[in-house]
């Protein structure tokens, strides 16, 4: 009798720890980053992944918040693609900014049946970017100025930062320098000669900060004409190799070569023709000679 009693019990604990197992909701990971353009859109993007396996969770709603004195106040949800990436884009007036630029931010996952819930916080200060071109003594540079603002709400310069250049192009961004700003918030870097531009020698030109632990991405554009003007206009393509239209050469060449070809295949027709034709005669003149 004792012996069934322990055996049910030891089924039941079994069972219920089979229950515990499958209950057991797995840890996820989030990280946010920070981005903000001249046009005052700012980009929060989340990525979350599996604590153990560290694989994306896709389909996860993560909600994006912005403390404002402590409270939370929801900026929007997004749902976490195929590589556990959620993107939110809003105004940057909804965000809560303190007087010297500090902007928090939370990312709130409230979990599945699979994973449980996990919340991360970060921060960033605001900045301000401005490109200016500067010609002296007839050398052409790009200039940038970073400026933040103090506790009181003072601008202030924003020194020992890397600006990263680009130039726009169809599909990519083309590297064009690099600026390391001073102690008081500019910097400049030549400007790259025989640059093309549009058909009127525009050319944009791209500057970037990236993954600054206290400023995140911040990236600003400013246009000038000092690109060698291109047209994009389709035109007469002219003849060569890799174009419709051949060269006048290779053409001649083409019909002196085919002619010859044909020539000595019309010719050896005429040849066989003949050599049959001969046949005959000959056959005749045995014939009548055999008479």
């Amino acid at each position: 009798m004792k012996t069934r009693i322990l055996l049910i019990a030891f089924l039941v604990l079994s069972m219920c720890g089979i229950t515990f197992a499958q209950d057991e909701e797995k840890g996820v990971l989030l990280n946010v980053v920070y981005q903000r353009d001249h046009s005052a859109q700012v980009v929060l993007t989340a990525t979350i992944v599996d604590e153990e396996e560290e694989e994306p969770v896709s389909g996860a709603v993560i909600k994006f918040y912005t403390l404002a004195d402590s409270l939370e106040v929801l900026l929007g949800a997004a749902t976490a693609n195929e590589e556990g990436v959620a993107v939110l884009s809003i105004q940057e007036d909804k965000v809560s900014k303190a007087a010297d630029g500090l902007m928090e931010f939370a990312v709130r996952f409230e979990g599945n049946d699979t994973f449980g819930a996990n919340k991360e916080t970060a921060s960033w200060k605001d900045l301000e970017m401005e490109i200016n071109f500067v010609e002296e003594d007839e050398q052409r540079n790009i200039e940038v100025s970073l400026m933040s603002w103090d506790d009181e709400g003072n601008k202030i310069p924003v020194p020992e930062m890397d600006v990263y250049l680009f130039a726009p192009r169809m599909f990519s961004q083309l590297p064009i320098g690099e600026i390391w700003i001073e102690e008081d918030g500019k910097g400049r870097v030549a400007f790259p000669e025989a640059l093309p531009g549009d058909d009127s020698g525009n050319i944009q030109v791209l500057a970037k900060i990236t993954d600054s632990d206290e400023y995140g991405n911040y990236a600003s554009f400013k246009s000038i004409d000092w690109g060698i003007a291109v047209s994009h206009e389709a035109g007469e393509i002219p003849r060569s190799l890799w174009s419709p239209s051949a060269p006048i050469w290779m053409q001649v060449t083409f019909i002196i070569l085919m002619s010859g070809v044909w020539y000595h295949f019309f010719l050896v027709i005429y040849k066989l023709w003949r050599i049959k034709d001969y046949g005959k005669n000959e056959e005749k003149i045995i014939w009548d000679i055999d008479k």
